[in-house]
């Protein structure tokens, strides 16, 4: 999940350390790096692009024959001078708006938009022979055979007989997912992770870092919000048969005497229905409910967490922190972030409250 680094770039990352930001525009063999200005870099797994990266640049550039939106990728890393580096991102370049300013925009394209963007072009029939995890290799394979993808997927299926897609891979990798509970992401380096949801977990996974506040801490800013709006405390799961009988429909609620969520408590009553186009049995429907369940009631409590760059460049999407603010410590789901693009910028993680999740026996 988080970028693997070294130990030594792990202390010099968490200490007082010259950040360096390199991009570079990569045609080929070749990689040329040059010098950008306004550098923003997000990750996300509320949004099928996944990653988004832009900046602004020197127009000369242009005159040079770079950042061709036909041929031209562009590398971007931080990292410790003399110490190491983490890649932040690689992909196309999506955009580029020239003006007569003496500036370019340049807007790249994620692997994930990438992707989205090559529909089947005819029915894609899944082969009911091959775990879900990885079909869905397959599906992104099928696109661009040089796309590397990396799978964390803690409880794999077959995939259900008879299943076709007709022209959206994106669709089927949501379906798939669905499946297993899992999330599918374009990672820093080009390729696709694959990893089981968080949410769907029935024990807290290790934090792959710790931030605190006061004094000695590294937490810039927190913004700790908590809120009913976006809550529901019943999901209903539809899934269509393909035998012609009535499709499989089953309901997870909150039901635990001392939530204070409690469906018919005094929060009250907020539900969902999900309809789910993958053929699934009762059982893994019954866990698709419950894992949207513990996702929707850990919106209670979200957090905006800024930190200065170092060790927050190494977070990802799906990844858990423990967070000590006002003397509690919780954990928390990074579900986005912003990375700093240069020393004097900050890191920004929106994080949710880690909820572990019990499986209703059928």
């Amino acid at each position: 999940m988080a970028w693997p680094i070294s130990d030594d770039l792990r202390r010099a990352l968490a200490a007082n350390h010259e950040m360096t930001t390199e991009v570079f525009v990569v045609r080929g063999a070749t990689a040329t790096q040059v010098e950008v200005r306004d550098l923003n870099i997000q990750a996300t797994f509320s949004t099928r692009g996944g990653r988004s990266a832009d900046f602004t640049a020197d127009t000369a550039y242009l005159d040079d024959g770079l950042f061709d939106p036909l041929q031209d990728h562009v590398l971007i890393r931080t990292g410790v001078r003399g110490v190491g580096d983490v890649p932040l991102f690689l992909g196309r370049v999506g955009s580029v708006a020239d003006e007569n300013t003496g500036e370019v925009a340049i807007t790249l394209m994620s692997r994930g938009d990438e992707l989205l963007r090559v529909p089947f072009e005819t029915p894609f029939p899944a082969n009911a022979s091959n775990p879900c995890s990885s079909e869905m290799a397959r599906i992104i394979k099928s696109i661009d055979p040089a796309w590397a993808v990396s799978m964390a997927v803690a409880a794999d299926a077959p995939v259900p007989s008879g299943t076709v897609w007709e022209d959206d891979p994106g669709q089927a990798l949501d379906d798939l997912a669905a499946a297993i509970n899992a999330i599918w992401l374009p990672d820093r380096t080009g390729g696709f992770s694959i990893f089981t949801n968080p949410y769907s977990l029935t024990t807290t996974p290790t934090a792959v870092l710790t931030v605190t506040d006061g004094e000695d801490g590294v937490l810039v800013n927190v913004r700790h919000v908590r809120s009913r709006e976006p809550v529901s405390n019943s999901i209903t799961v539809v899934v269509e048969r393909t035998d012609g009988f009535a499709p499989i429909r089953v309901t997870a609620r909150d039901t635990v005497a001392t939530s204070p969520t409690r469906w018919g408590g005094p929060f009250g009553r907020a539900a969902q229905v999900l309809k789910i186009q993958t053929p699934l049995s009762r059982a893994d429907a019954t866990v698709v409910a419950q894992r949207r369940l513990m996702q929707s009631l850990a919106l209670t409590r979200t957090w905006s967490l800024t930190m200065p760059p170092g060790l927050g460049q190494i977070l990802d999407p799906g990844d858990v922190v423990y967070v000590w603010y006002r003397d509690e410590v919780t954990a928390q789901v990074v579900e986005s972030i912003r990375y700093a693009g240069h020393a004097e910028s900050t890191v920004v993680a929106d994080t949710r409250e880690f909820r572990t999740f019990t499986p209703t026996p059928e």
